[in-house]
């Protein structure tokens, strides 16, 4: 199994009208591919929230593989 960080992001604008990327949580965690490890970590994400669904609180998520072994960095936008 290969060790993966997903972080969990929230698109927002500033005061002066600019969006920006915020940063709501990472976790990382093994599994045997980034899609189960973003399936997991929306899990973990949503039980350590107390939501139902993560995109309650982040935009977005982004899987990367962390064990020495870079992934291409995957942006992606789960419908669990």
């Amino acid at each position: 199994m290969a060790m993966f960080q997903v972080k969990f992001l929230k698109d927002v604008c500033n005061d002066t009208g600019h969006a920006r990327c915020i940063l709501q949580r990472t976790i990382q965690l093994e599994a045997a591919s980034s899609d189960l490890a973003g399936s997991e970590a929306c899990r973990m994400f949503c039980a350590h929230e107390g939501v139902g669904h993560w995109r309650d609180h982040a935009d977005r998520i982004e899987v990367a593989q962390v064990n020495g072994h870079p992934e291409q960095l995957r942006r992606q936008k789960p419908s669990h």
